[in-house]
């Protein structure tokens, strides 16, 4: 028996709800009004994460450092290069 309603995340139809579940778990039914626009919500819920992630990387990733930006002469310490006075 229902004991509420929801409104249908893909096409807005208002459809009846029975909160009788397991507490921690998830059903379709708590976002659509049936299977088929669970799995179109749940696939559009994919597209963003994964529309997130690519800018995510983007910024981590490490800055292009060209020929011009390197430093042309580096100096060696006598210590490193293993001379003495």
């Amino acid at each position: 028996m229902a004991t509420g309603y929801k409104k249908c995340k893909v096409c807005g139809k208002v459809y009846p709800y029975c909160r009788t579940q397991l507490p921690g778990t998830f059903r379709w039914q708590d976002v659509a009004c049936c299977h088929e626009h669970a799995l179109i919500y749940f696939e559009q819920i994919e597209q963003a994460r994964n529309e997130g992630n690519s800018s995510d990387e983007a910024s981590v990733e490490a800055p292009v450092v060209t020929e011009q930006e390197k430093p042309t002469t580096t100096k060696k310490s006598k210590r490193a290069s293993g001379k003495t006075e």
